[in-house]
C-alpha cells in the first residue's frame, strides 16, 4: 500500500505502484518492487530468467527507505505551466525582460512555455533559454536546469518532484532554498540526480524500441486504479487540480512501464544469488554473525617476520606485504595468491583453506575486521605475534535447520534486491559517462 498522506499524493504520485522503484527519489530504493517483474516471489538461487511473462507488470510494493515517496513529477497547487514530454523539447527562450507592452517572447511551434495565470508580464524576465550555465534568480518562473544528451529536466520538474516526494510538505524556491517539511538539501540533490538518471534510462529505453500501445496503456492504468480503489473520474479530477492534464500522464504512465521493461530485459540476467550466499546474508542480517559460538569459514595467507630478521630482510617482506594487498584490491585470485607468496608449510596442498572455528576462538583483531566483511572479502595485512596475515571470508557455517528453512524464501529476496540496485546503480552510472549531461548551477539549502 503506498504510503502517502493525501488523496492527491495517492492517485499523483503512485503513477504506476511498480515504479516505486525506479522513480524513488532519496535513498537506495530503486529495484524493490522491479526485479521480481512478473513474479510474486523470487526465482530460485542462481536464476534470474524472467517468470511466465517477462513483460507483466509486478504488483504494488511498499518503497522501504524512509519517509519520502517515490513519485513522478507533480504540479505544484496552482501552476499552470505545462511540463514538456519527452517528445518535446523546448527551444531557447530569451531572457530579456519584456514589458508590459511587449508581449513576452515565445517558443518555436515544437514547444512553447507558456506564461502562467495571475501573473505580473513584468516577472516573466526570469523565463531562461536552455543552455544550463548560470544559476537561476529569485524571479524566475522556469527554465531548464538540466540537459541530458537532447532531454531537459526544468526548474518546474524538480519543483513538482520535490513537492511530491515530501507529500507536498516542502517547496523549492528558484534560487534552491527548501521550504517547509523535512525534506533536506541532500535529498534533494538526491531527487535531482535520480531525474537525471530517469532521463538517461528513457533515453536507453527508446534505443531499444521498447513501446507500449494504446490498449495495452489503457489496460494498465485500469489496472492501476483499480488496484488504488479510485474512480477514473476521481483520478481526473486530482490530476486536474494539480494542473496535470490526462494526456501528460498517460504518456509518463507509458514512459514509467517501457523503463520498467527495459530494466527487466537488461539488469535482470545479470542478477544471481546462490544458496552460500543466502545462508551468510541470513547470518549477518539476523544477528548471528555476533553469535560468538558461530563457525567462521576462512583461507589465510601468512608472511613470517621473526625478530631476528636482518633489516633489508625485513623489508623486503613489508614490500611483499604491500604488493600483495596491492593485487587484493585489484581483483586477484586469493587462493592463487596464496600458493604464490605464503609461508605456511601447507599452503600449496590446503590452498590456505583453515579448519572451521568459532568466531570466539578468533583474535580480537580478526573478529573486529571480520564483523562486517562478505564473503569474498579479503582483510589484512594483520600483524599477529610474529607475523603478518591476509584472512579471506569465506562465510558461516550453518545448518540446514528448520528456522532457516522457513526464512529462506525472504532472505532471498531481500538479497537479489539488493543486488539487483547494485547492478542497476552500476549500469545507471556507467551509462551516464556516455551522455553529455549539463547542470545549471543550483545548490539546495535551507
Amino acid at each position: 500500500m503506498l504510503r502517502s498522506k493525501s488523496f492527491v499524493a495517492v492517485v499523483v504520485c503512485a503513477l504506476p505502484a511498480t515504479l516505486a522503484s525506479i522513480t524513488t527519489l532519496v535513498g537506495s530504493v530503486w529495484p524493490h518492487a522491479l526485479w521480481a517483474a512478473g513474479s510474486d516471489t523470487a526465482p530460485p538461487s542462481g536464476s534470474m530468467s524472467p517468470e511466465a511473462n517477462p513483460n507483466a507488470t509486478p504488483p504494488a510494493a511498499p518503497v522501504p527507505g524512509g519517509p519520502v515517496h517515490s513519485s513522478p513529477p507533480m504540479a505544484p497547487s496552482g501552476a499552470t505551466l505545462p511540463v514538456p514530454t519527452s517528445k518535446e523539447t523546448p527551444a531557447p527562450v530569451s531572457s530579456v525582460a519584456p514589458t508590459a507592452e511587449a508581449p513576452a517572447p515565445t517558443a518555436t511551434p515544437q514547444a512553447q512555455i507558456q506564461k502562467p495565470k495571475d501573473t505580473d508580464p513584468a516577472s516573466l524576465k526570469a523565463l531562461t533559454g536552455t543552455e544550463p550555465s548560470q544559476g537561476f534568480v529569485a524571479s524566475t518562473i522556469d527554465g531548464v536546469l538540466v540537459t541530458v544528451g537532447e532531454d531537459i529536466i526544468l526548474l518546474s520538474d524538480v519543483q513538482r518532484a520535490i513537492k511530491a516526494s515530501s507529500d507536498g510538505q516542502t517547496t523549492v524556491s528558484s534560487t534552491g532554498e527548501l521550504r517547509g517539511g523535512a525534506l533536506t538539501p541532500r535529498d534533494a540533490d538526491s531527487i535531482l540526480e535520480q531525474l537525471v538518471n530517469q532521463k538517461v534510462l528513457g533515453q536507453r529505453v527508446k534505443e531499444m524500441g521498447i513501446d507500449v500501445g494504446e490498449d495495452e496503456l489503457d489496460s494498465e492504468i485500469t489496472g492501476f486504479l483499480k488496484q488504488q480503489n479510485i474512480s477514473r473520474e476521481s483520478f481526473e479530477k486530482a490530476l486536474a487540480e494539480e494542473g496535470v492534464t490526462v494526456e501528460a500522464h498517460r504518456d509518463e504512465f507509458r514512459n514509467q512501464l517501457e523503463t520498467q521493461r527495459f530494466i527487466g530485459r537488461v539488469i535482470r540476467p545479470l542478477v544471481t544469488v546462490t544458496d552460500d550466499e543466502v545462508k551468510n546474508y541470513y547470518m549477518q542480517q539476523a544477528g548471528a554473525a555476533a553469535n560468538p559460538t558461530q563457525k567462521v569459514r576462512l583461507r589465510s595467507l601468512v608472511i613470517n617476520l621473526p625478530p631476528d630478521l636482518q633489516e633489508t630482510q625485513r623489508q623486503a617482506k613489508q614490500e611483499r606485504v604491500a604488493n600483495i594487498r596491492k593485487e587484493v584490491d585489484s581483483g586477484g585470485n586469493f587462493a592463487s595468491m596464496v600458493k604464490l607468496y605464503s609461508e605456511s608449510p601447507d599452503a600449496l596442498k590446503t590452498e590456505g583453506l583453515l579448519p572451521s572455528r568459532p568466531v570466539k576462538d578468533l583474535p580480537v583483531e580478526v573478529q573486529t575486521r571480520l564483523k562486517d566483511s562478505k564473503p569474498g572479502q579479503v582483510v589484512g595485512p594483520l600483524q599477529i605475534g610474529s607475523s603478518v596475515f591476509f584472512f579471506e571470508f569465506l562465510g558461516f557455517e550453518i545448518d540446514d535447520t528448520a528456522e532457516f528453512q522457513a526464512q529462506k524464501t525472504q532472505w532471498e529476496q531481500k538479497l537479489l534486491e539488493q543486488k539487483f540496485k547494485e547492478r542497476l546503480d552500476d549500469y545507471v552510472n556507467a551509462e551516464r559517462t556516455k551522455v553529455k549531461i549539463g547542470m545549471r548551477p543550483l545548490t539546495f539549502k535551507r
